[in-house]
């Protein structure tokens, strides 16, 4: 069994893991009060990279081509809908932004 720690060094290691909880608290309330584009899947890459065992290299900071992008986000935004009980607009599986009219 391992002698007692003099209280100086616990004293440290307190003070380090609470500034730990601090940098990971901004990083959990960051994520949590984005809104609109600043809400991301480069938020969830922010927060994962919060975490001393997240390897940035590991995470794929590409994004998939835009028409893949753009449906899953639509996918993503039906089923929650869905999940909430709401009506889920009717669509006639043509992507929105293949309509000629439809584009800026």
């Amino acid at each position: 069994m391992e002698p007692p720690k003099p209280v100086h060094i616990l004293e440290k290691m307190l003070i380090r893991c609470e500034a730990e909880i601090d940098r990971l608290s901004a990083a959990i309330r960051k994520h949590r009060d984005a809104k609109g584009h600043d809400r991301c899947w480069e938020n969830d890459r922010e927060l994962y990279l919060a975490l001393s065992d997240t390897v940035a290299s590991d995470l794929d900071p590409k994004l998939p081509p835009e028409c893949e992008f753009r449906q899953r986000c639509k996918e993503y935004y039906f089923q929650q809908l869905s999940a909430k009980g709401k009506p889920v607009p009717p669509t006639d599986d043509k992507p929105w932004w293949t309509d000629k009219e439809s584009k800026p």
